[in-house]
C-alpha cells in the first residue's frame, strides 16, 4: 500500500469559553476568613486571540513479504503550525503572570519507521517481533510581533523558551563560565564564574525513539513484552536543587565535607589548576554555603539528561481450547495477568550514561516533567510519577 494525505485541522481547545472576558476571580479567603471578593486574574487571555492551524502533508508506504513473515511500514511528515497558542509569562511590573495568545509559527519534521517479523510459526508455536523508530524535529520558524525569543515558563534561573531558528522547546538558563577545553573558571575564593544571561542548556524533546515488542504463543499460553528508549533530550529538575540545599544530594556527598570543596578539573581565569576551596573557607560550613547558596542556583547545576529505556508491559494469558468452552456458547476464552511500567531505566550512570545533562539519580521520571501550555521541560517535585500497575484479565468471545 501506498499512500499520501494533506490534512488541515484547527484548534482552540485551549481556549475555554468566556476567556477573553474573565477579568476576575475569586480567591479562597480573600480579603480574609470566610468573606468573599474579587481579585485580580493574573493569567489574561489575549482578546484577539486566532485559532491555531495545523497543515500536515504525509506520504507512507506498508509492504509485506512472505505471506506477511515479514512487514515494513514508513511514513514522512511535515507539519506546519501558524498561530500556535499557548502561554507565555509575563513582565511581574505589569501586575500579571502569565498570558494565553498566538505565539507563531512551527515547523515539524519527521519521519517513522516499524518493521514487524514473525521468524517462527508452527502448528504450536509463534513468535512475532515488532520494533519502530521515530524521529522528528520541530523548529520556531517566526514569532509574533518580531521577537527573536519568547519566555513560555520560568523557574527563575532556568526557563523553556520558544526561540526563532532553535528547536521547541528550548532549555536556556545561567551556565558556568568555561574554558576552551571545557573546564569551571573560578574567581579568586574558589567559587565558580556563572554567566550573567541565558544560555542553551539542551532541549526537551528527544532526538528519537525506539520501540520493541516482542510476543510468544506456544499451545494457548502467550508471553508479550514491549519496551521504549528514548534519549537525545534534557530536563531542569527542581528535586536535585531542593536536595543540594538539604545536603541530601549525591554531589554533595562524594568527599569529606570537613575538608572543604575544590570544583573538580576548575581553573583560574589565568589557566591555571585550581586549588582554592569554595569561598575560600576549607570547613563544613563553607561547603555547605556553597552548594545551599551558590551552586544550586546556576541553572546549568540542575539540567539532567532525559534518557530513558522503560519496560512498558510484560504480560502472561493462556486460552482454555475451543474444544472446552464451545458447548458454553464461546468462540475463546482468555485470562491472564499484567504489569504495566514494571521496570524504567534513567541515566543514571550505571546501566545509561548520561549524555545531555547530568545524571538522572531518581529525581524523576523525565515523561512526568511539569507542562504549561507546551513549555515542557521543567520538572517539578508537583508531579506524580509514572506509576508501576499489576492487575489480571479475563477476555471472552462469544
Amino acid at each position: 500500500k501506498l499512500n499520501a494525505s494533506y490534512t488541515s485541522v484547527g484548534n482552540t481547545s485551549s481556549v475555554n469559553p468566556y476567556a477573553i472576558t474573565n477579568l476576575a476571580t475569586i480567591p479562597t479567603g480573600f480579603p480574609y476568613g470566610s468573606l468573599i471578593s474579587y481579585g485580580y486574574n493574573v493569567n489574561q487571555v489575549n482578546a484577539n486571540i486566532k485559532p491555531e492551524f495545523v497543515n500536515t502533508f504525509e506520504v507512507g508506504a506498508q509492504l509485506g513479504f512472505f505471506k506477511d513473515r515479514v512487514t515494513l511500514e514508513g511514513s514522512y511528515y511535515i507539519a506546519n503550525t501558524k498561530d500556535l497558542i499557548t502561554r507565555s509569562t509575563t513582565s511581574s511590573a505589569s501586575g500579571g503572570g502569565t498570558y494565553l495568545t498566538n505565539i507563531g509559527d512551527l515547523e515539524n519534521k519527521g519521519f517513522e519507521i516499524d518493521l514487524g517479523l514473525t521468524p517462527v510459526k508452527t502448528a504450536n508455536f509463534r513468535w512475532d517481533i515488532r520494533t519502530s523508530y521515530a524521529t522528528y524535529k520541530t523548529v520556531v520558524t517566526s514569532l509574533q510581533d518580531g521577537v527573536s525569543s519568547l519566555t513560555l515558563q520560568t523557574a527563575g534561573q532556568v526557563g523553556i523558551f520558544a526561540e526563532v531558528g532553535e528547536q521547541f522547546p528550548l532549555i536556556k538558563g545561567t551556565s558556568f563560565v568555561r574554558d576552551a577545553n571545557g573546564n569551571i573558571q573560578v574567581d579568586a575564593n574558589g567559587n565558580p564564574l556563572k554567566t550573567s544571561t541565558f544560555e542553551k542548556l539542551g532541549k526537551a524533546a528527544p532526538d528519537y525513539i525506539v520501540g520493541l515488542t516482542n510476543s510468544f504463543e506456544y499451545k494457548g499460553f502467550k508471553f508479550t513484552a514491549v519496551a521504549d528508549f528514548r534519549t537525545g533530550g534534557s530536563t531542569w529538575t527542581e528535586a536535585k536543587q531542593l536536595l543540594l540545599f538539604t545536603g541530601g544530594d549525591l554531589e554533595t556527598a562524594g568527599f569529606d565535607r570537613s575538608q572543604g570543596y575544590v570544583i573538580p578539573g576548575s581553573v583560574t581565569t589565568s589557566g591555571a589548576v585550581n586549588t582554592v576551596p569554595v569561598a575560600n573557607d576549607a570547613s563544613y560550613e563553607g561547603t555547605m554555603n556553597y552548594f545551599t547558596t551558590n551552586y544550586r542556583f546556576i541553572g546549568e547545576a540542575n539540567v539532567i539528561d532525559a534518557t530513558a529505556l522503560k519496560i512498558r508491559e510484560l504480560s502472561l494469558s493462556y486460552a482454555l481450547p475451543k474444544k472446552l468452552i464451545e458447548k458454553a456458547g464461546l468462540e475463546s476464552l482468555r485470562f491472564g495477568v499484567n504489569a504495566r511500567n514494571p521496570f524504567i531505566f534513567l541515566a543514571d550512570g550505571n546501566f545509561i550514561k548520561a549524555k545531555n545533562g547530568l545524571e538522572n539519580n531518581g529525581y524523576g521520571d523525565p515523561e512526568a516533567s511539569n507542562t504549561l501550555g507546551n513549555a515542557q521541560g521543567l520538572m517539578n517535585v508537583g508531579q506524580y510519577p509514572t506509576t508501576r500497575t499489576l492487575g489480571f484479565s479475563v477476555n471472552l468471545t462469544f
